[in-house]
C-alpha cells in the first residue's frame, strides 16, 4: 500500500514539475521571440481598456536610431519618453531589446536630474540615508552592500519609464495647444479651490 502510494506521490510530483517547466519555457520562448507584423502589445492606449484590444506592433512608432551588438540600442539615439511629445515614444522589436532601451532612457533620465541638481547636492540626496545609518552604527560593509542593491534595482527598474510611455500614448493626438488649455484648466480650478478656501477662512469657517 504505501508503494502505490508513493508511486502515486511521485507521479502527482513528476506532473507538477513538467507543468512548471512548460509554463517556464513559455515565458523564455516569448522573451526570444522578436516582434513582427501580426504583433499584439499592450502600450496603454486608452481604447485598449474601452473595447479591450492590443495594439498591433506595425502600429506603433519603432525605434530608428543606431544599434550594435545584438541590435540593442545605441546610447546616445536612446530619447526618455515625455507625455507631451509623442515623437519621443519608440518600441524596439525585441522585449528584451525593449528592456535596454527603458534601462537606457532610466539612466539617461538619472543623469539629467543629477545635472539639474548638481552633482554634490545630488550625492548628498543620494548617500544621506546610508550617511545616517553609518552613524547609528550599522556596519559600514552591510550599508555598502544594502546601498548597492537598491541603486541596481532602481536602475533596473524601468517603471517610471513605462509609466511616462503609457501617458505619451494616451494623450498622443495632444498638440501643444491642447496642452496649454489643459493647464491653463488646471491653473484656474487650483485658483477657484485657493478662493474657495480664502472666503472659508475669512467666515471663520475652517473645517467642513
Amino acid at each position: 500500500m504505501k508503494t502505490v502510494i508513493g508511486i502515486a506521490v511521485l507521479v502527482v510530483c513528476a506532473i507538477g514539475a513538467v507543468s512548471v517547466l512548460f509554463w517556464v519555457f513559455q515565458q523564455a520562448a516569448k522573451l526570444f521571440k522578436p516582434y513582427g507584423p501580426g504583433t499584439l502589445l499592450k502600450v496603454g492606449r486608452s481604447e485598449e481598456y474601452i473595447e479591450k484590444k492590443l495594439t498591433k506592433w506595425e502600429e506603433l512608432p519603432h525605434y530608428k536610431g543606431r544599434t550594435w551588438l545584438f541590435g540593442l540600442p545605441h546610447y546616445r539615439d536612446v530619447m526618455m519618453p515625455n507625455k507631451h511629445n509623442y515623437s519621443t515614444v519608440a518600441y524596439m522589436d525585441h522585449p528584451v531589446r525593449q528592456w535596454v532601451y527603458d534601462v537606457m532612457c532610466n539612466w539617461e533620465s538619472t543623469c539629467d536630474g543629477y545635472a539639474k541638481e548638481g552633482v554634490g547636492k545630488s550625492w548628498l540626496y543620494a548617500l544621506f540615508f546610508p550617511m545616517v545609518a553609518v552613524i547609528a552604527g550599522a556596519p559600514i560593509v552591510v550599508v555598502a552592500a544594502a546601498t548597492a542593491i537598491i541603486a541596481l534595482v532602481f536602475f533596473l527598474w524601468t517603471g517610471s519609464v513605462r509609466a511616462e510611455r503609457r501617458m505619451a500614448e494616451n494623450a498622443r493626438n495632444l498638440k501643444p495647444g491642447d496642452w496649454r488649455k489643459v493647464y491653463q484648466e488646471i491653473a484656474e480650478s487650483k485658483e477657484r479651490e485657493d478662493e474657495l478656501v480664502r472666503a472659508l477662512r475669512r467666515s471663520g469657517i475652517r473645517r467642513l
